[in-house]
């Protein structure tokens, strides 16, 4: 009996509740009861009674240390924060650029104590080094809630009690040396300094992910297939990075137990803080720690004992880290490891026919070992999907189909990538020459991944969305049969893992029949504020704006690839606020498209130049729309306005009139009621299906007049949290009164019609 994984187990269940659940109140009291339980408990003998103390003394733990945790370390800094005012913060990280400007992590003085934060610079990437101090203005808010006060847990997960807005005068003091605890800080960046050097452009956002965890310069449009794929993995670090580091350990000594512990520790927990000491990594490294040590001290290896010894300190230092995605998925894809790839593969292994290919004296060596190689992939990517696929669809809404073709052809030069860029990296500080050497030699296994991954990306139904019936009810019959497989204790594996191709065969061709079914679909993207409308019929798409608070360009290529729509006809853009473009430099690295259509407008906010720039580099022609445009395709025409009006930013918005199989779309961008005017003056237009409010349902927008003219059946409003006051009452008011139905996607996430 693992005592320890049950008493861990207990504790990780009253963790999940209590941050996900149960308000802090009550946590004490769901403590007392499941110490009386434990009482209780006492009472009864036997191996099922004393699994059960257990698992209840770890829920007493949970339960009691969360409401400790917060009473100690959280509630006395959000009691003295002050929300504007002086900042004294110690800088811990170097700068990671953002959409915006720059963040980076510090420890800022409150109440006589250094708390964990996250520093946020605005159209600008101060020059900070580890140990520095910063003296500035800003906003310090608690990082469990975002700027509109919705929880998020993202940061809190991590152990970043605060973030801050920081404010354009600020001063730094250079700190005088380098302190201990800021080396692999500094070790991290000035390797990320020699993989810019001696790396090819396009790898060297690749090789910092791998190698240093920082994903800021990977490009978006390898996010996006490695994402469809489902082999984003290999450029998170975590366990297996930590396990190909270990083996290039065993081999420079020799494969000696000894020489590989004494080598091998300090190595990798040396690579745990210089790759920002993330749950996934700590995990790892906690079990291959007791894996290293066990023979030395004479203990039997007991990977689910050593996987509880990792979470248990994990929970203990930050129970909000039950929270972060990575510690989800991490354990999650071990404790499938464990449970499922090492049966599986037996099994497999021990059937007559895959045995005798194996053992084949024809194939013998490199063929065979290439079968064993294949299967044992194959194996671990099933296991580890078995409880992370829940996880991902939870946390991501999607679920990339295709990853076990798309492992097998990646993982093989996996490790090559991983030693062979750690060396080139390491060389290029002494000698730059020869790490640029290697480094374009290596640079092709990688561009191997990059091509590996646009292709299988492209496959129908590359990823399907968790609204998605077909893959719910797909999921759910594979499931049921891994319940069978283990419950019935089946010998040959082989029928049941025909029965799950054979569903998921048919998952994908049923999503890809029914998309083809659909006419058309109008769809307003849940963006946050900001607007992005996609407009789609059987051969063609278009998209209208790309813009908000919620990762517009990622969001929208991702809901462009669950439509199967593989090339955008157009991409056309109102107006330069950067509510409706600051996502269309990641849509158009992530998304093909043909053309894109702009107004010819002035812009000083520099947002038209950086759209401008991305076309260039994507290569995709400009068109400039100062006179209306008439587009018209196979199932389609659509109307391109020209701006009505130049006196005013918003009121010189492009808007479009789409029309397809007897439906129609009118959008008009951030136009103002006396724009509204001035295009019915000017243009003819007629009834629509479907009217996307201007502005965001602004008071100012949206007039009775147009209403009146066009009778809208439906009106999309798209818009997030916000201090403008969007949508206005009056503006809801008027729409009512024509008679159309009101859709919001701030209430009702991506919202579509279709037919």
């Amino acid at each position: 009996m693992r005592k320890l994984m049950l008493f861990v187990l207990g504790d990780a269940a009253a963790c999940a509740v209590s941050v996900y659940l149960l308000p802090p109140a009550w946590r004490p009291y769901a403590g007392a009861v499941c110490a009386l339980l434990l009482g209780m408990l006492l009472l009864f003998t036997g191996r099922r009674g004393k699994m059960a103390r257990i698992v209840c003394a770890g829920l007493v733990l949970g339960f009691v240390w969360t409401w400790g945790y917060e009473a100690l370390f959280l509630r006395p800094v959000y009691d003295n924060l002050e929300q504007t005012g002086e900042i004294s913060a110690r800088i811990s990280s170097y700068p990671i650029p953002t959409r915006n400007g720059s963040s980076v992590e510090a420890r800022v003085d409150v109440a006589g104590r250094q708390v964990p934060a996250m520093l946020y610079f605005y159209e600008q990437t101060p020059d900070l080094h580890p140990g520095d101090r910063l003296l500035a203005k800003g906003s310090l808010r608690r990082s469990d809630r975002d700027s509109a006060g919705d929880q998020t847990l993202y940061l809190q997960s991590r152990g970043i009690l605060l973030s801050c807005s920081v404010k354009q005068d600020f001063t730094v003091q250079p700190a005088e040396r380098l302190a201990l605890r800021d080396l692999p800080a500094a070790a991290a960046h000035a390797l990320q300094g020699s993989i810019d050097r001696v790396m090819p452009e396009d790898t060297r956002g690749y090789f910092r992910a791998l190698l240093t965890g920082d994903r800021s310069l990977l490009p978006e449009r390898v996010k996006q297939d490695f994402s469809a794929c489902g082999v984003s993995h290999t450029v998170a670090i975590s366990g297996m990075h930590v396990s190909i580091l270990l083996l290039a350990v065993f081999a420079l000594t020799g494969r000696q137990p000894v020489a590989a512990s004494v080598c091998g520790i300090p190595v990798l927990w040396f690579f745990v803080l210089f790759t920002g000491a993330s749950p996934s990594v700590i995990r790892a490294a906690v079990v291959q720690t007791l894996v290293l040590l066990a023979p030395l001290l004479g203990r039997r290896n007991d990977m689910a004992t050593a996987l509880s010894a990792a979470m248990l300190p994990i929970l203990t230092l930050n129970p909000w880290a039950i929270a972060n995605t990575s510690f989800q998925l991490s354990f999650g894809a071990m404790a499938g490891l464990l449970l499922c790839t090492g049966p599986l593969y037996t099994s497999l292994t021990a059937q007559k026919s895959i045995d005798r290919a194996i053992h084949s004296k024809r194939l013998g060596g490199k063929p065979a070992g290439l079968l064993r190689r294949v299967l044992q992939i194959v194996c671990a990517t099933l296991g580890a999907q078995v409880f992370t696929i829940p996880i991902t669809l939870l946390t991501f809404g999607s679920l990339g189909i295709w990853s076990i073709p798309a492992n097998v052809l990646i993982l093989p030069v996996l490790p090559l990538c991983f030693v062979g860029g750690m060396g080139c990296a390491l060389v290029g500080l002494v000698w730059p020459w020869a790490g640029s050497v290697a480094g374009w030699v290596l640079a092709w296994p990688v561009r191997w991944q990059f091509l590996v991954c646009r292709w299988i990306a492209g496959w129908p139904s590359a990823r399907i969305g968790a609204d998605s019936f077909y893959l719910v009810a797909g999921l759910a019959g594979i499931y049921l049969l891994i319940f069978l497989w283990r419950l019935l204790k089946v010998k040959n594996p082989l029928v049941g893992l025909g029965c799950m191709a054979a569903i998921l065969g048919c998952v994908v061709l049923l999503q890809t029949l029914d998309r083809r079914t659909h006419e058309y679909t109008f769809a307003a993207l849940d963006v946050g504020q900001g607007q992005c409308v996609a407009m789609i019929t059987r051969d063609h798409a278009f998209v209208f704006d790309c813009g908000g608070s919620k990762s517009p360009g990622t969001h929208a290529a991702e809901y462009l690839r669950q439509s199967g729509v593989r090339q955008l006809d157009g991409l056309i853009l109102s107006h330069y606020d950067a509510d409706h473009v600051n996502g269309v430099e990641e849509l158009l690295a992530a998304v093909r498209v043909q053309t894109l259509y702009l107004p010819r407008v002035e812009d000083d906010s520099g947002n038209r130049a950086r759209v401008e720039t991305a076309a260039r580099e994507e290569g995709v022609p400009i068109v400039y729309v100062d006179e209306d445009h008439f587009l018209t395709g196979s199932d389609y025409a659509v109307n391109l306005f020209a701006p009505v009006s130049h006196y005013d930013d918003n009121a010189a918005s492009l808007s479009v009139l789409f029309q397809t199989g007897g439906c129609t779309l009118l959008a008009t961008g951030d136009m103002d009621i006396l724009s509204e005017y001035d295009l019915m003056l000017t243009h003819t237009l007629p009834d629509v299906d479907v009217l996307v409010a201007g502005h965001h349902g602004a008071m100012t927008s949206t007039s009775a007049e147009l209403l009146e003219q066009i009778h809208p059946e439906a009106v999309f409003i798209s818009v997030g949290k916000n201090s403008y006051g969007h949508p206005a009452q009056e503006t809801l008011s008027r729409i009512l009164a024509a008679g159309a139905q009101i859709y919001r996607t701030d209430e009702s996430g991506d919202i579509e019609i279709r037919r």
